[in-house]
């Protein structure tokens, strides 16, 4: 197991350093001694500290206010009046910069997950063109009717060259158009919808530890 230096220096007038195999037991078995020392240190009333020990659960009392040697203390729960950083992540005040999101204390924002809209989506072009193949050179066969006299095919009536005879017969003759060159057809078309749409993970890596907070006073 890797060893752990702690420096132990926040509501007690000492300052130890000590090299533990497991910081918690060190914790358990020295909690009396700590307990038992006098403190003439005053942190300002707000001072937030950070705590990685499962210890803490036995400072406090099921309505998050400090015991003991840590009377005046309350867990950042939002409870007793006190800051909610349950799940948060804390960042530094950013008074000059006028368009910080930072700039004032309590501002808070962000989200554990997002769904991208549009906009926050990186810009692109997405194109399809498409051709057939050339066919080649080609003529087509048709039949093209000529006179309505003496002819024995039977086509609707006054469609020969003498019209003004009601006679529905006439002659045809086969004939092929001129043959076309090679040709090409353009198809534009578009892409379909991919994605599921779903939110993605919006966070940094992590470890989670509790926040204690000093009102100075036991309320």
């Amino acid at each position: 197991m890797k060893k752990f230096l702690l420096i132990l220096f926040t509501i007690s007038t000492f300052s130890l350093l000590i090299t533990a195999n497991d910081v918690e037991d060190y914790l358990r078995k020295e909690s009396k001694n700590i307990a038992s020392l006098t403190s003439n240190t005053r942190l300002p009333r707000g001072t937030v500290l950070t705590v990685a020990s499962a210890e803490i659960d036995s400072w406090f009392n099921i309505n998050g206010k400090g015991l003991g040697e840590y009377s005046g203390w309350y867990l950042c729960d939002g409870r007793n009046g006190t800051l909610d950083l349950r799940g948060r992540f804390v960042v530094g005040r950013d008074v000059l910069n006028s368009g910080s999101s930072y700039s004032n204390i309590d501002m808070k924002g962000g989200l554990d997950k997002i769904v991208l809209t549009v906009d926050e989506t990186p810009s692109r072009l997405h194109t399809l063109e498409a051709q057939t193949s050339a066919s080649g050179a080609r003529a087509h066969n048709y039949n093209d009717i000529t006179y309505a006299d003496e002819c024995d095919v039977i086509v609707p009536m006054y469609r020969g060259i003498r019209s003004s005879t009601p006679n529905n017969r006439a002659c045809q003759i086969g004939r092929t158009t001129e043959t076309a060159s090679n040709d090409k057809h353009i198809i534009t078309a578009a892409t379909s919808n991919v994605g599921g749409n779903k939110p993605q993970e919006n966070r940094p890596p992590y470890y989670v530890i509790a926040y204690m907070i000093n009102v100075g006073v036991s309320i």
